[in-house]
């Protein structure tokens, strides 16, 4: 891609500098009519609202072309800047036509501008979403013999609660749309409950230790994941980070709640996949029956929603 630009002839063939924005893309610039001068020339370019803003002033290591006075440069695809070819236009108009610019193609998601604030929200099966793993521990039958315990996986619910039996519920987000590089400014979790005593609170960590979803050993003594957690049933050494509390949570059924997650914690996850062990919630009241929809539950309206908010 070829460019002209304006002369840089000014009254009494003095040097003048010359500004101009062009299609940001490599391109060879031919300037016309510049004065010669033995200092030479300088030419930066800088990005600016998706195109270049070219720069030329006196002073630098660009030279003119003497008998046909003009000043070639390229200007690659990052912005750096080289001596062009010294082969001058076939033709100089005596004013140029401005640049032909094309088309940039239109992205299917575009980029926001820098410090720009986004907020994508994460619900299974919504918008094609498959990225929520979700599952109960629960001491019945837990023994030496049975170090797992009883699992709820792929059910409609996730039991929280202390009454016969300890049952906590795990619960990740896969937050890979997200670019790695992006800030977290704010997160929040939202959950259906079904409860028919109250009030109630629900207790949440962030995960420390690795599960698997799918592996065998998963359940009330191990992750699954090459490690037991460092007390049957989840204990103090397995999270990290600041809990959350979900209160107020009533006698009268399906109550849906939200509650706002630590950005830094979230951060995490959006950094690295292998950080990215969700969350565990817990009903520590004992004998209070308290259930969650899950991310199976048919009501899409009551899965649990992710919703982070980012730069």
């Amino acid at each position: 891609m070829r460019c002209a630009a304006a002369s840089m002839r000014g009254r009494g063939n003095t040097v003048s500098s010359a500004e101009y924005l062009v299609s940001q893309a490599a391109a060879e610039h031919v300037l016309v009519d510049v004065a010669p001068s033995s200092s030479g020339y300088a030419v930066t370019a800088v990005a600016s609202g998706g195109k270049w803003r070219i720069r030329v002033s006196a002073g630098g290591a660009l030279q003119v072309s003497g008998a046909s006075e003009t000043l070639s440069f390229k200007v690659s695809a990052t912005g750096a800047v080289t001596a062009g070819s010294s082969t001058p236009p076939t033709s100089t108009p005596t004013t140029p036509s401005p640049p032909t610019e094309p088309t940039p193609p239109t992205p299917t998601e575009p980029t926001p501008p820098s410090g720009t604030a986004q907020t994508l929200t994460f619900t299974q099966g919504v918008n094609g979403y498959t990225g929520v793993q979700d599952l109960s521990i629960s001491s019945l039958n837990y023994s030496s013999s049975n170090p797992v315990g009883t699992v709820y996986k792929t059910n409609d619910v996730l039991l929280a609660d202390t009454r016969r039996y300890t049952m906590k519920a795990l619960i990740r987000f896969d937050v890979s749309q997200i670019p790695t590089t992006a800030t977290v400014t704010a997160a929040k979790l939202d959950v259906t409950f079904e409860s028919w005593v109250g009030p109630q609170a629900l207790n949440g960590n962030f995960m420390k230790t690795p599960w698997s979803y799918g592996s065998a050993t998963l359940g009330f003594t191990s992750g699954g994941a090459g490690s037991n957690w460092t007390a049957p049933g989840i204990g103090s050494g397995d999270v990290q980070g600041p809990t959350f509390q979900f209160l107020n949570i009533d006698d009268s059924g399906y109550q849906r709640r939200s509650i706002a997650l630590d950005p830094g914690s979230v951060q995490r996850w959006v950094r690295s996949s292998a950080a990215n062990q969700g969350l565990v919630l817990a009903n520590t009241a004992t004998g209070k029956d308290l259930r969650i929809c899950s991310s199976e539950v048919a009501n899409v309206a009551r899965r649990p929603t992710l919703s982070v908010t980012f730069q």
